[in-house]
């Protein structure tokens, strides 16, 4: 696994779209979003609009507000073949979905809250595209270790275990679990010692995190907690916001002279790691108010659904060719995370 710094993730980020074969302005998709109040999702959708305006791709966007019963009526109401990229608010709504693409053999194409396979398997006009949440756990763990190995200053007490804080997703959510899991057993099989002293839910917000990581420190002295892990990077900037109140991680623009040139330059300091690389939290990185983070590129989801739905040929074939990127038989197409962190630049 290879990790990668700022100036890597901007020209990852900035790359130029993946061109869609044979796109004219007759190309209509519609496209719906569980919540574009949600920073990851939200980014989903500007790289989405502007791979459809560099490719001539009409885009009617729909936003669920995390509301599953309206977009399930949005997505039947739209009962035409025209192709569909569905970012579910109730991944059970994806047979439903499928169904009603069937009537009119039009495609969808799933993205980021993955169906059961059995649902992607019934159409071979449905496709999934999105990351393996377990490899982002594990990804997320093999950087902690790393990065605990390099400061082991972060051991504060000098005990040899690390008084940890994890912040979960949504209840139940595929990715808060495979996330979760992974990235604690994954510290243990790298020999990383935690003391995992609060573990909640937050639901992937930021405003949510506020709230609950604030009652945590109620909980818990500010100096006993030594690295906190977030299922996601929303939910990590919840986290540094509360530390900056309580004069915790803030940045190197705002740590004194003197702590600079003594080399103290992380005083008053707990590492924080999330997921998805969203840009706030790359420009947290920068300023050395968190730690690190996964990129879930959501540029090259956004560029590969548009593919997906509007492309002439869209078989194995054509795909894995195009997009490169791993496509399987079944209408899976993953796209890989990278690890960001300031320690690799």
């Amino acid at each position: 696994m290879k990790s990668f710094g700022l100036k890597a993730l901007n020209s990852l980020i900035l790359a130029s779209s993946l061109t869609v074969g044979a796109a004219n302005a007759d190309n209509f998709v519609n496209t719906y979003f569980y919540d574009l109040d949600d920073a990851f999702i939200s980014n989903v959708d500007i790289a989405l609009k502007e791979s459809a305006k560099h490719n001539n791709v009409i885009l009617n966007i729909n936003d669920a507000k995390n509301d599953a019963a309206k977009q399930k009526e949005a997505i039947l109401s739209h009962d035409n073949s025209d192709p569909k990229i569905v970012n579910l608010v109730n991944v059970n709504d994806a047979s439903d979905v499928v169904a009603a693409a069937k009537k009119h053999n039009a495609r969808v194409v799933f993205v980021n809250r993955q169906p059961d396979d059995f649902v992607i398997k019934s159409y071979d006009k449905a496709w999934y595209v999105g990351s393996d949440a377990a490899a982002s756990g594990k990804m997320q763990a093999d950087l902690i270790s790393r990065v605990l190995k390099e400061h082991p200053t972060f051991d504060k007490n000098k005990d040899g275990v690390i008084n940890t804080i994890l912040i979960k997703g949504q209840k139940e959510h595929k990715d808060t679990i495979l996330r979760s899991s992974n990235v604690i057993s994954e510290l243990d099989a790298r020999k990383v010692k935690i003391n995992l002293i609060d573990e909640f839910y937050a639901d992937f917000d930021k405003k949510k995190a506020v709230q609950q990581f604030s009652a945590a420190l109620d909980r818990h002295p500010i100096h006993e907690v030594e690295l906190v892990i977030c299922n996601n990077d929303a939910m990590a900037l919840g986290v540094i916001e509360v530390l900056n109140d309580n004069g915790f991680n803030v940045g190197k623009n705002n740590i004194s002279l003197i702590d600079y040139q003594v080399g103290n330059k992380f005083v008053n300091y707990i590492p924080v790691f999330g997921i998805d690389a969203i840009p706030e939290a790359v420009d947290a990185i920068s300023e050395d108010k968190m730690e690190g983070t996964i990129l879930n590129d959501y540029t090259r989801l956004a560029e590969a659904a548009l593919v997906i739905a509007t492309d002439k040929d869209v078989s194995r074939q054509a795909l894995t060719s195009k997009l490169k990127l791993k496509v399987s038989q079944d209408g899976v197409v993953d796209v890989p995370y990278k690890m960001l962190s300031r320690v690799h630049e």
